[in-house]
């Protein structure tokens, strides 16, 4: 018998239209051959009870839906119903969805076209097909093990990102802080150059203001004055020494 992991048995419903019945009868047994707990509507069902709620109940609990699609199935509005829920349930990775083909001439409901199904009609296809099928699933968690699965992934995930968010907001803070202190360290210096300038530029000031302008212009024009005198006091005397010589050759002409 297959068993799931943690010993659980692999539990399986079969959808079908009424003319259907015997061939979903010999998928229910072949399956059943390799240990798969098979449920259909005819199995599930109570007389008085609701149809629509118990058929929902034993998807919920199986880990695959096998739909018989073939002519009839496609005018089969349960048929219909129910395989739109199952594929609701697949959706969110909580069933397997299988179609299984008993007349190749049919095409595939559009909602099942993206799906590899059975072809039923081979039989020595199908033994191994569904030997594959049920070894898949026997080694797979339930659907419950697999969405607390699903859970505790996607709270590690949470875990990782918040840690990883912690850590940027933590580097953040310390750039932040850095660069306050940078900042006050530049304040600091431009207030003190600025202070510094100001006492500078107020002692220049004094200076300027302490000194009599009209007697420091005086004593430098007269400074000036008197160098350009002493300048042509000098050249007029090299220009007499020059020209001494000059006269005396003319004396001894």
């Amino acid at each position: 018998m297959a068993l799931r992991k943690g010993g659980a048995v692999p539990k399986a419903f079969i959808s079908f239209a009424r003319e259907d019945r015997e061939v979903a009868k010999t998928l229910a047994s072949k399956l059943a051959e390799r240990g798969v707990d098979v449920a259909t509507v005819d199995t599930v069902t109570t007389p008085g009870k609701g149809w629509a709620s118990e058929v929902s109940s034993a998807v919920d609990a199986s880990d695959l839906f096998l739909v018989v699609v073939s002519k009839a199935s496609e005018r089969s509005q349960w048929v219909a119903q129910e395989t739109a829920y199952a594929l609701s349930r697949s959706e969110v990775g909580q069933l397997r969805v299988v179609p299984v083909y008993v007349d190749t001439s049919v095409d595939p409901p559009f909602f099942l076209r993206h799906v590899v199904g059975i072809d039923f009609s081979s039989p020595e296809h199908v033994e191994g097909v569904l030997d594959r099928l049920v070894g898949s699933i026997s080694g797979e968690p339930s659907s419950r093990e697999a969405s607390a699965q699903e859970l505790q992934a996607r709270l590690e995930h949470l875990r990782s990102e918040q840690a990883a968010l912690l850590e940027e907001m933590s580097l953040h803070a310390s750039r932040r802080a850095a660069w306050t202190s940078a900042i006050s360290a530049t304040v600091g210096v431009a207030s003190l150059t600025v202070a510094f300038v100001a006492i500078a530029g107020a002692g220049l000031n004094h200076w300027l203001t302490e000194i009599e302008w009209t007697k420091w212009v005086a004593s430098f024009g007269t400074g000036v004055l008197t160098a350009l005198v002493g300048v042509l006091l000098w050249q007029w005397f090299r220009g007499r020494k020059v020209s001494r010589p000059d006269m005396q050759e003319g004396r001894h002409e």
